[in-house]
């Protein structure tokens, strides 16, 4: 009895493990950031070799 459950608990650590890593790996997932937050096109503020980008800081 005392070893069923010892691997039942071991069993259960793994299924709770295995849900928290596939959770905080689909909340981490840094290909959503260019997705969702599109870069501007031709913007000048995001050329730092543009002379007027020193003057609007």
């Amino acid at each position: 009895m005392g070893i069923m459950t010892l691997i039942g608990l071991a069993i259960l650590l793994f299924i709770i493990a295995f849900i928290m890593i596939y959770f905080l790996r689909e909340a981490f997932d840094s290909s959503d950031s260019s997705r969702i937050d599109k870069l501007p096109d031709g913007e000048s503020y995001l050329n730092d070799r543009d002379s007027t980008h020193d003057r609007s800081l």
